[in-house]
């Protein structure tokens, strides 16, 4: 919608994004770098120090999109800034979904006064929005609150996505470059067995599809899986994700989205 000219550049390498702005930058007036804070199909995240450094010394914008980061990266869940212990001003725009750790509807843009004034009045989006319904906004300050409230529950997520990501490793399933983070690709690697494998965690009870082409990149076909704390316990990763005798299975319980998307 903007007309802006894009430029891809491989996976989280930020080595090639620093050569691919020496070339270009000096063609462009203004750079937006657009990273996400865990990335949604490979499970990793990017160095955001480095990617600070190279944004200020080619004086570009960066962007973080945290719809997987917020909630689930740092000591309180603050994201991928709280993580690595960075100044937040030195990101130019924070956005993020309350549809997940959050568990609302809606999202957001966090920015300087300057940047988000600016954004209010230009924004096509923004000319008959209706603001966000107050139910909505009270179920994320209550998330937020108790997530505050409750680290340990942070602590059970990263320990449950541990001890899934070692069963996954001991099984010989293949999980990327998923390291830390509660987002585990199950690697396939072509569409033709993408379905079955996806049919068999249907069949054992297990929410979601696999995700190919275009949401991930050809040749990968992942079942990528998103864990949730009170979802899964230890007996269910222990188990395979096959539904145990006189326990429930997750989609039958009360906590939202589980695992293969």
């Amino acid at each position: 919608m903007s007309g802006a000219t894009r430029r891809p550049f491989p996976h989280n390498d930020i080595a090639a994004l620093e050569e691919l702005l020496t070339r270009i930058r000096s063609q462009f007036r203004r750079v937006l770098i657009v990273v996400e804070g865990v990335y949604s199909m490979d499970g990793d995240i990017p160095d955001l120090p480095e990617l600070i450094r190279v944004k200020k010394k080619h004086g570009a914008l960066l962007m973080i999109d945290e719809a997987h980061s917020i909630g689930v990266l740092g000591a309180t869940g603050g994201g991928i800034g709280e993580y690595f212990g960075v100044d937040r001003a030195d990101v130019d725009l924070w956005m993020g979904t309350l549809s997940k750790a959050f568990a609302s509807c809606g999202g957001y843009i966090g920015g300087s006064h300057a940047v988000i004034d600016y954004l209010k009045y230009t924004l096509p989006g923004f000319v008959y929005s209706a603001g966000m319904t107050p139910a909505n906004a009270a179920a994320s300050l209550a998330a937020i609150r108790q997530m505050r409230a409750e680290p340990e529950r942070l602590v059970r997520l990263h320990q449950r996505a541990l001890l899934f990501h070692r069963l996954a490793d001991q099984a010989g399933i293949d999980t990327g470059g998923s390291a830390g983070t509660p987002v585990i690709p199950c690697v396939v690697g072509d569409s033709p067995a993408l379905c079955p494998a996806g049919q068999r965690v249907v069949r054992a009870r297990y929410q979601r599809l696999p995700d190919s082409v275009p949401g991930c990149r050809r040749g990968t076909g992942p079942v990528a899986v998103f864990h949730h704390e009170r979802a899964h316990t230890r007996a269910d990763h222990a188990h395979g994700g096959r539904p145990r005798r006189g326990t429930r299975s997750p989609r039958n319980r009360s906590s939202g989205d589980d695992i293969v998307r």
